[in-house]
């Protein structure tokens, strides 16, 4: 899966506070998901990955996607929250995720729009979570109720 001195954004969730990350890697040696040597941005250090295969996503370059960690808000629902709208998310995962063991029943478009008030020194954003494949039936709480009560603009 990693080939040698290619540059690779990983994308997984992580184990402590069950939210969304990333790590742009450069591959030393060659290997699978959990074999190949890797080194972080701007990072000397030489590490193999120990996240299970289906908590992440492999895609080709650096910062190939946007999460809703880079924003000042983010989720910890233990599923992977993408910025962007459905169909985005969709083709970017469709044609450049590298794992195919990634579980894709967990993963979310947060769509956002900009709100303003009256008084305009003040604005804030309104986050809308959506499923990307709906189809994929998993028993995850978040999930579970999404499907139930549908987005709503929060």
């Amino acid at each position: 899966m990693f080939e040698k001195d290619k540059r690779y954004t990983i994308v997984y969730i992580g184990d402590m506070l069950a939210f969304t990350s990333r790590r742009n890697v450069t591959c030393i040696e060659s290997g699978g998901i959990n074999d190949a040597v890797l080194r972080q941005q701007r990072k000397r250090k030489k590490f193999r990955l120990r996240i299970k295969p289906e908590d992440m996503m492999v895609f080709e370059g650096w910062d190939a996607c946007r999460l809703d960690s880079d924003t000042h808000k983010f989720s910890g629902n233990a599923c992977f929250n993408f910025l962007g709208s459905k169909e985005e998310i969709k083709e970017l995962i469709d044609t450049k995720n590298l794992n195919p063991a990634a579980e894709l029943g967990k993963v979310i478009a947060v769509e956002q729009r900009r709100k303003d008030s009256e008084d305009e020194t003040y604005s804030f954003s309104q986050n809308k979570e959506v499923l990307v494949y709906p189809e994929i039936e998993i028993s995850h709480a978040v999930i579970n109720r999404i499907k139930t009560n549908g987005s709503e603009w929060v």
